[in-house]
């Protein structure tokens, strides 16, 4: 059921003369919000999920380690053999797997794993 904002006013506006009306209007409205934003939450993080398998992916193939397990909280100092080629190298991978460009200024302000994915999302989502 979608609910119309001014349908929610009336409601308060009409239940206004008691505290009971108040108050069921206020949660009424309390609850189609909160699920909303719950939905949302739990789509966001299957999201999140999704993108941090397909970087664990690319981890792998680019370090040529199967047994690699990154996750946001991973750094190149976490990483056997991260350094500059090997990030260049990454980076590249990451934009043809997820069809986005980075700017430099964007790579320069990476510091762990959790940051690519937060970037991925934001170039996605422009």
């Amino acid at each position: 059921m979608k609910t119309d904002p001014y349908n929610i006013l009336f409601i308060i506006r009409i239940l206004s003369v008691r505290d009971f009306g108040i108050y069921f209007a206020y949660n009424h409205f309390w609850i189609i919000a909160h699920t909303k934003i719950e939905i949302f939450s739990k789509e966001h993080d299957s999201m999140m999920s999704v993108t941090m398998t397909q970087l664990n992916e690319i981890f792998q193939d680019v370090f040529e380690d199967d047994e690699l397990e990154v996750s946001r909280e991973t750094t190149a100092h976490d990483v056997e053999g991260w350094d500059s080629l090997m990030h260049v190298t990454l980076i590249v991978n990451v934009e043809k797997a997820f069809g986005v460009k980075f700017s430099s200024s964007d790579i320069s302000a990476l510091k762990k794993v959790g940051d690519l994915e937060d970037l991925i999302h934001a170039c996605q989502n422009n």
